[in-house]
């Protein structure tokens, strides 16, 4: 199942982000790509690491 990320505040993202097994530090990269750099497609956000 897909979410939008966008408008979701830092805590919902680390709550998401820990849901699907990621780092909690993950929340954060996400946030700085859609709000500071504008990137929505999480297939631009080159730093994220990919779940195995």
């Amino acid at each position: 199942m897909k979410i939008n990320l966008f408008g979701k505040t830092l805590e919902e993202l680390k709550i998401i982000v820990q849901e699907n097994g990621l780092p909690k530090f993950t929340a954060n990269q996400i946030a700085s790509w859609l709000y500071q750099k504008n990137i929505t497609r999480i297939e631009q956000m080159t730093n994220l690491s990919k779940k195995n």
